[in-house]
């Protein structure tokens, strides 16, 4: 078993994979070994989690997920020089990944490695070794009726901003995602709208 590192296997018989990576023959390769780290691939590392229901049932639900950087250059990764951590340098820290693959369950746990809504905070790969974030917790503030208040997630991190310098102090922080729809707003009365 490699921790951290996700297999997707068959309900009815569990020692089947279900999905197979990389895929055999001439079959595409659409997801990437760090499309399916979701978890800290370290015991020291952290990882936290929110299952997200979209509104109104539509587009299944989702898993946002923050986790600790564990790969190449960090504290975490194997001094040895072996990959046994497979979690790629292009891995948000931050990320809403699909639950509801719709038949298709190479596409369970991906997210969307270009920049969306779903490939919400990643840091530069050259920087993720000095940028360390450790998440402590995340929870959901519900809004109420719309239009009045969206809901948002929040994560509780703590940040070392030069994880390898004695001197850098940590920073503990609160990130609020908004999961809902941007709004229209009219400002100074003009009848000019901004989103």
């Amino acid at each position: 078993i490699y921790q951290g590192l996700c297999q997707l296997r068959s309900m009815a018989n569990i020692s089947a994979v279900a999905v197979r990576f990389p895929p055999g023959g001439s079959d595409p390769v659409t997801v990437f070994p760090s499309m399916l780290n979701v978890a800290a691939n370290h015991p020291n590392a952290s990882t936290v989690g929110l299952v997200l229901r979209r509104h109104g049932g539509g587009g299944g639900a989702r898993l946002l997920v923050a986790a600790t950087y564990t790969g190449f250059g960090s504290p975490f990764f194997p001094r040895n020089g072996s990959l046994e951590d497979h979690r790629f340098e292009n891995t948000p820290e931050i990320a809403i990944r699909a639950l509801n693959a719709r038949g298709d369950l190479a596409k369970l746990f991906t997210f969307d490695i270009n920049p969306s809504d779903d490939n919400i905070f990643k840091i530069k790969q050259g920087d993720k070794a000095r940028h360390k974030l450790s998440f402590v917790r995340a929870f959901l503030q519900r809004g109420a009726a719309p239009p009045a208040r969206r809901p948002y997630a929040y994560l509780a991190l703590n940040s070392e901003a030069n994880a390898g310098d004695k001197e850098s102090p940590s920073h503990s922080l609160l990130a609020r995602i908004c999961l809902g729809e941007p709004a229209e707003a009219t400002l100074n009365g003009s009848g000019e709208t901004k989103k």
